[in-house]
């Protein structure tokens, strides 16, 4: 933010948040396709069946445990069709949401150094 405020520019929001978005979707690719759910560890298990070791990376499969939020774990564990869309566009929209308010009170301290691109824009 710091680096954009010194530029004429501004602090491109949406720009920012696309990319964000385009990172998210290819981690979130990536991930669900080379990362399986549960892993079985037979060495440090009593049992035949194993010790299941919870993976879950980048919450690809579902939302964490602890999110007692209904609607939020709506698709967990569903395909990827209908889980990566939901997941993606619930995440993404609380990091804009995030960004924008650490953002503002940023923009007030720029503007108090009386930096030129202390704004938002697109």
């Amino acid at each position: 933010l710091g680096v954009c405020a010194i530029s004429d520019a501004g602090i491109p929001l949406l720009r920012g948040w696309l990319i964000s978005v385009a990172e998210a979707v290819v981690c979130q690719g990536i991930c669900r396709w080379t990362t399986p759910l549960e892993l079985l560890d037979k060495e440090k298990a009593d049992d035949e069946e194993g010790l299941k070791r919870y993976m879950n990376v980048n919450l690809c499969y579902e939302a964490f445990k602890d999110v007692k939020i209904k609607w939020i774990r709506k698709f967990d564990r569903c395909a990827p069709i209908y889980y990566l869309p939901w997941m993606l566009w619930i995440w993404n929209a609380g990091n804009l949401l995030l960004f924008t308010i650490v953002a503002l009170p940023l923009l007030l301290l720029f503007r108090s150094l009386s930096l030129p691109g202390a704004f938002l824009s697109l």
